[in-house]
């Protein structure tokens, strides 16, 4: 037999049935998805999962078309289900894809829409021949009326009904891709309000309609788009709907290995850097880094999902937002440690998103990031809660990596090599001048200005020692008497462990840095900061005094 030829990054149904390209038989959604009582269905997963190859399975299944399509679907499941067969072929479908409409400004993103919504009426017309078309021929004008626009996918419904007789199935590729774009770019409210009209006008109440479907990434908060639509049903990875309809099961894995006569070794690997995710309750792998895996036949798994585009939120996070609380919870994530106790809240609101660390983590959690585990049942709030982890291997480095290559870019590999390397050393003068240079080149003076400079630090500081692979970094825990400011303990225990304090130079005071320096390790001293390190059998322990002043930085130490 053959080696099959495996696709990466292709979601044209008709394409990898045409080239005979492998395809992991995803059929069994069709009678799901036309099974379902509700007229409207939301179903949102992580990227690369499948979600723009179903959405053409579906669309090839349904669509009435010049051509039989019927050959298609010759030795899949569906074809076994004659009702569900006598279905195929017979249906107007409006497809609709939103992800090329990312621009940064409003008037760019609103131009593109209405163009690809003309170029839809403009494919529409060619498949369906009639007078009726007329009122869209000029809907690519700048003095067309938006309004119009808004409403344009409900009268292209009346159309097409009237054309075929038939009610229109409608759907919606990556239906959020224009809002987290406008988020981003700081055009949100006038893209809420155009998909508001948009999708409220196609999918509340539209006479026309047989079903939709809408994919995307999230299940934004309802208040925003959805808050009309009652006929809207939402399934995410929560819930057990359409659980092994995206991503690949383990034995869809396991036919795909045999298929491909590669081995348990491989089957390991997978299992070890792609495995992970729970989908209602069933465990489920990348579809896009298992595919790419068994492409490549690598010697050793790569991270290919995760390093498929860069994420700006996680970027923020760590260089730009940070605060104590996320700061404690970034650590836990790199050393391993869950998340503990977190409410999993499907509707994400990206106009609070910053509102409280809960809101950043949901949104890394749905977007593919994090997983949740251990369900359990909080007495005191009437809710389910759960622990929050990287899903397997492949995030897991990711999420050291990114932050790495953004430190290396925003302060340049070579430096941040330098200061570890002096920290390892102990050579506290170098480690004193390349942090100071790493200052000068990476921040502003307001970002150190008053009133409390040494937070700003201190978190630029945690977030470079994340990357401290021989070590595990904790930030602002008890230890003796008191909470220090940034631990840095040795995995191996013979080498030396550290402890850093921060403190502003009050010059308002008068204060000299010999004096704010002096307060900061007589803090570490007096409040016994060394405990945790000395019970974990660490006999080495150095406390690092940092005083900050707007760009000025002075360190010494005292051992401990």
């Amino acid at each position: 037999m053959s080696t099959p030829t495996i696709p990466v990054g292709i979601d044209d149904f008709k394409k990898l049935r045409t080239n005979n390209l492998y395809y992991v038989d995803k059929t069994h959604m069709i009678r799901e998805f036309w099974d379902d009582g509700s007229d409207v269905l939301l179903i949102p997963r992580p990227r690369r999962f499948g979600k723009s190859l179903n959405i053409s399975m579906l669309r090839t299944f349904f669509e009435q078309s010049s051509e039989d399509q019927h050959h298609l679907f010759e030795g899949l499941s569906v074809t076994q289900q004659a009702d569900l067969m006598a279905e195929q072929g017979q249906y107007p479908v409006l497809y609709l894809n939103f992800k090329n409409i990312k621009f940064d400004n409003w008037n760019d993103a609103r131009a593109e829409f209405q163009f690809s919504l003309w170029k839809t009426c403009q494919h529409l017309s060619a498949q369906y021949p009639s007078d009726l078309w007329e009122p869209f021929r000029t809907m690519d004008q700048p003095d067309y009326p938006f309004n119009r626009v808004q409403r344009s996918m409900l009268d292209v419904c009346e159309v097409l009904q009237q054309i075929t007789g038939k009610q229109v199935i409608v759907l919606i590729d990556e239906y959020d891709s224009p809002l987290l774009e406008a988020w981003l770019q700081g055009y949100y409210e006038p893209m809420v309000t155009f998909l508001r009209g948009l999708l409220g006008s196609l999918l509340k109440t539209n006479p026309y309609l047989k079903k939709a479907l809408l994919t995307g990434i999230l299940r934004l908060a309802k208040e925003s788009i959805f808050s009309d639509l009652n006929n809207l049903e939402v399934y995410s990875f929560l819930k057990p709907q359409f659980s092994s309809c995206f991503g690949f099961t383990e034995e869809e894995v396991s036919k795909l290995l045999d298929d491909c006569s590669m081995d348990s070794t491989n089957q390991q690997q997978l299992s070890d850097w792609y495995n992970g995710y729970l989908f209602g309750g069933r465990v489920i792998y990348n579809p896009w880094s298992v595919l790419a895996y068994v492409k490549n036949r690598p010697l050793y798994p790569e991270p290919y999902w995760a390093n498929t585009s860069a994420n700006e939120l996680v970027r923020q996070l760590i260089l730009e937002e940070s605060n104590e609380d996320i700061q404690k919870d970034v650590e836990t994530i790199l050393n391993g440690q869950p998340l503990k106790n977190f409410l999993v809240n499907d509707q994400i609101p990206l106009r609070d998103v910053w509102a409280s660390g809960s809101t950043i983590w949901n949104l890394l959690t749905f977007s593919g990031y994090l997983k949740p585990i251990n369900p359990q049942w909080d007495e005191n709030e009437d809710l389910v809660k759960y622990d929050l982890v990287p899903p397997n291997k492949e995030v897991r480095i990711y999420f050291r990596r990114a932050i790495g290559s953004w430190l290396d870019r925003e302060l340049g590999e070579s430096s941040l090599h330098s200061l570890f390397e002096s920290l390892r050393n102990q050579d506290w003068e170098t480690f004193q001048i390349r942090f100071q240079k790493i200052v000068i080149r990476s921040i502003s003076y307001h970002d150190a200005a008053e009133p409390e400079p040494e937070k700003f630090y201190h978190a630029l500081m945690l977030g470079m020692l994340l990357n401290l692979h021989d070590y595990q970094v904790k930030s602002n825990r008890e230890s003796g008497y008191g909470r220090y400011d940034v631990m840095v303990q040795p995995k191996d225990i013979q080498r030396p462990g550290f402890i850093f304090e921060f403190k502003k130079l009050h010059s308002e005071k008068k204060e000299s840095p010999e004096e704010a320096m002096q307060s900061a390790l007589n803090q570490i001293q007096s409040k016994q900061y060394a405990a945790e390190l000395k019970a974990n059998g660490v006999q080495e322990i150095i406390g690092i005094g940092v005083v900050v002043h707007r760009k000025d930085v002075w360190m010494e130490t005292v051992s401990l």
